[in-house]
């Protein structure tokens, strides 16, 4: 529990700094811790961001019990944002097999983004090339070329915005009234977790995940097959990033467009080097990070604070998880 009342720690005083340091005023203050509880809209946007991050953050967590790093989140989201909205806007509007079509755009997602992130693991265990390079580089291509694409071929001519054709509407799953884009996503995300929390500290096989991870050699001199859980760990990291696109564009934005992702990754992946492979951490972890980047996006509305104050504060946070990880892996 150490780390997460570190990260509050932390995120409380920078954040008081860089509020203050903006517009020095105790009521400004006060008014960016309450702001996300100030009304019923700001918790739904506060909650809908904690469940997208749920998502990425879990995927996040798995690549790092075998010892991964997968810095390509933001890509792996894009990359499920962008097929979600090309296929469900494409596909007719028939309402008895609307299930059969959410169920085939989850799958084609989630096996493109698994896909995607097994390369930099094979490349790993092949070529010796670290991940933390191949994830990135990868991630990075995957978002220029879809930059390209939303702003050029597949815009929605309809719209000046840099998005694409909105999903049909039988695809949509409905907010909850007066919650702004929260939706029934946020208790996926919940059971995606607790699931996440049971299959490594109940199963054998989350156990081998885990030990792999840690002691490699000996998971070697075992006879575990080392290289396939990298694999598979890198695997489900990838799907499950691009699950977090696929619901961000069917049940909070309903199309997808240039930017969705931004934050998103970086901040799951923070949540996840907060946890520490505490699995009883996935969930705290990101409603601290949701809690204090919606802060900072109310803050901007009301001229608070200027833009650019939440990548600060995720800049700080990342640094302050990551150094204590890359220790210990100095220290094995």
């Amino acid at each position: 529990m150490k780390n997460i009342q570190k990260a509050i720690l932390i995120s409380f005083i920078s954040s008081t700094i860089i509020v203050m340091i903006q517009n020095p005023s105790i009521n400004n203050l006060l008014n960016f811790f309450i702001m996300p509880f100030s009304s019923t809209y700001f918790i739904g946007y506060f909650l809908d961001k904690f469940s997208l991050l749920l998502f990425a953050c879990v995927g996040c967590f798995i690549s790092l019990t075998t010892n991964n790093v997968n810095l390509g989140g933001q890509g792996q989201i894009y990359l499920g944002g962008f097929f979600t909205a090309l296929i469900l806007s494409s596909v007719p509007e028939i309402k008895f097999l609307s299930p059969l079509f959410i169920l085939f755009t989850f799958i084609i997602v989630f096996i493109l983004g698994g896909l995607i992130c097994f390369i930099s693991s094979y490349l790993k265990s092949k070529k010796n090339i670290n991940e933390l390079l191949t994830t990135f580089i990868i991630s990075s291509f995957i978002i220029y070329i879809l930059d390209f694409l939303i702003s050029n071929p597949l815009q929605n001519k309809s719209t000046n915005l840099l998005a694409m054709k909105e999903i049909q509407n039988i695809f949509q799953i409905n907010h909850f009234k007066n919650f702004a884009t929260l939706n029934i996503t946020i208790f996926i995300s919940i059971f995606l977790a607790i699931g996440c929390l049971l299959f490594f500290s109940r199963t054998q096989l989350g156990h081998k995940f885990l030990l792999s991870g840690k002691a490699p050699e000996f998971s070697k001199f075992r006879g575990y097959n080392v290289n396939l859980y990298n694999h598979l760990s890198m695997f489900v990291s990838g799907g499950l990033n691009s699950t977090c696109g696929f619901f961000a564009v069917i049940a909070t934005y309903y199309t997808c467009f240039q930017g969705f992702y931004l934050g998103i990754g970086w901040n799951a992946l923070t949540a996840a080097l907060i946890c520490s492979f505490n699995t009883k951490l996935l969930i705290p972890s990101c409603l601290l990070l949701s809690y204090f980047f919606t802060a900072t996006d109310c803050a901007m509305i009301t001229n608070s604070i200027s833009s650019g104050t939440s990548e600060i504060i995720q800049g700080i946070l990342f640094l302050s998880s990551a150094i204590p990880y890359l220790h210990k892996e100095k220290t094995k």
